[in-house]
């Protein structure tokens, strides 16, 4: 059929929009000459990261919920929030990098409790265990001052559980 104008879209349960959109792009509907399919935003989860947040104080839920991050297990998303925030968001959430490069946990939890609610309530103590328990491909570095910073790739070095 015809490609629904913004309003009606605006009428849709996301599940709808999100077939519409899908129907539109694989060209099973009206959509533009030579227009190139819509793709995924996000990556496939890989795999659980394993244990689940909730023995650490956070979330209970491991994934699932639907939206953009449904497929990715909570500790996944954890991992990849903090990546973001040690890369560039930090300057998003007016948040300083120490001369690690870091950022102190401390700081850290209270921006993931504005930021990202549904990922729990963590301390700066509860935030290190579930990194020490999670980060298996060492990702992530706490250096005594208590700063959280990201290891280069070819630094890494997997860690066993």
């Amino acid at each position: 059929g015809e490609p629904r104008s913004t309003q009606e879209k605006l009428g849709l349960s996301l599940d709808e929009l999100i077939r519409e959109n899908r129907r539109v792009g694989e060209g099973g509907g009206a959509a533009k000459a030579g227009a190139k399919p819509l793709q995924r935003r996000c990556m496939p989860a890989r795999g659980s990261i394993g244990a689940e947040v909730s023995n650490h104080g956070g979330a209970s839920s491991s994934g699932g919920g639907g939206g953009r991050h449904g497929q990715r297990s909570t500790d996944e998303q954890i991992q990849r929030w903090l990546s973001w925030v040690l890369k560039a968001g930090h300057r998003k959430l007016g948040m300083a990098l120490e001369h690690s490069n870091g950022v102190r946990l401390d700081d850290l939890v209270a921006a993931m409790a504005d930021a990202r609610p549904e990922f729990g309530r963590f301390t700066g103590e509860g935030l290190g265990k579930f990194l020490k328990e999670n980060d298996r491909q060492g990702r992530f570095h706490i250096d005594t001052d208590g700063c959280l910073r990201k290891v280069a790739r070819h630094e890494r070095s997997a860690r066993r559980q």
